[in-house]
């Protein structure tokens, strides 16, 4: 067995296998940065030093022990993983329009145009980066309710209605600061989530549009 993980471990760590992970990751790869990754290190280290009482009491009991995954993973894993998708779309979005706008300052378009318009004709890709920008921004919301009502082992989801689920749970030195946080915050999130007749520009491209950016 010893020697089965000694090839193991020299396959892995060979250059030949080390270059083509290199490859992979400079091609597929795709970081936080620092400041946006903080928050799930400080997550990390409350589930790990010292790992608290209720994650140890799931962990022991194998009928609970999802309940640690589903939280453990759902903000280290879900929540991430999906912040990176929604800052990964939001740099190309900028990334084109920067292209654009350096592109379209070689031409003398201000003086041809004077006070008249044109439209900037096919910006299809521009379209699907904003689309999958806002689809992603809805996605981190919801995984972070799922990931948030785990805690009282529970698989509600929606983030829109956090704050009225938070309120029902009979934990108030855990609930009153997070149902605080999502009433100060959730309405900067108004483009992703409907409210009553209003639709939000996410459930318009979902189930009604197509959506063009803005």
């Amino acid at each position: 067995m010893d020697d089965v993980f000694k090839q193991m471990t020299n396959s892995f760590f060979s250059p030949e296998i080390q270059g083509c992970l290199s490859v992979v990751e400079s091609v597929a790869g795709y970081k936080l940065g620092a400041s946006d990754r903080q928050p799930f290190l400080y997550f990390h280290n409350y589930l790990t030093n010292p790992q608290p009482e209720f994650i140890t009491a799931w962990r022991d009991e194998p009928s609970q022990e999802k309940w640690y995954h589903k939280f453990a993973n759902g903000v280290l894993g879900d929540v991430q993983n999906t912040l990176a998708c929604v800052l990964y779309h939001h740099d190309r979005l900028v990334e084109i329009e920067r292209e654009v706008m350096e592109g379209i300052e070689k031409y003398n378009y201000r003086q041809v145009l004077g006070n008249s318009t044109v439209g900037l004709g096919n910006t299809l890709i521009w379209d699907f980066e904003y689309q999958a920008f806002i689809l992603a921004v809805r996605r981190c919301l919801d995984y972070l309710a799922r990931a948030v009502s785990t805690y009282f082992k529970n698989d509600f989801h929606s983030f829109r209605r956090l704050g009225d689920f938070l309120s029902k749970q009979n934990k108030p030195l855990v609930t009153t600061r997070l149902i605080e946080l999502h009433e100060k915050y959730s309405a900067e999130f108004d483009f992703v989530l409907s409210e009553g007749n209003r639709k939000s520009v996410r459930d318009k491209i979902s189930h009604y549009e197509y959506g063009k950016r803005p």
